[in-house]
């Protein structure tokens, strides 16, 4: 084989690596496992034991997913994941919740 034969071989060959783990990743991001998570956070709750350990549980069962940490006041995060920049939040129960958000409750602070 000549020598431009050789190289086009060896760029082909990366070529079509680079196609196919394009398809792979494609594929982890499509079955929602890679990919970027956006989380926001208020200051008050960063250290709440639920919390860590679902940044922890999360971290060990999607370890391919980029996981983006915002501390947010509670009420910005509402307005974070309504225009999409967010994806889910960990706010004070406080907040006005919109009709089209989903939540849920995991501490109750019954100090006062």
């Amino acid at each position: 084989m000549s020598a431009a034969g050789n190289v086009f071989l060896s760029d082909a060959r990366r070529i079509l690596q680079d196609v196919d783990e394009a398809k792979r990743r494609a594929e982890r991001i499509a079955l929602g496992n890679a990919g970027t998570l956006r989380v926001g956070i208020a200051m008050a709750l960063s250290w709440h034991g639920v919390v860590v350990d679902a940044f922890r549980e999360f971290r060990r069962r999607q370890p391919d997913v980029e996981l983006v940490v915002q501390h947010l006041l509670s009420v910005h995060q509402v307005d974070a994941v309504l225009s999409d920049r967010l994806d889910v939040g960990f706010a004070a129960t406080i907040t006005p919740w919109h009709s089209d958000l989903a939540h849920r409750q995991f501490a109750r602070n019954d100090c006062c």
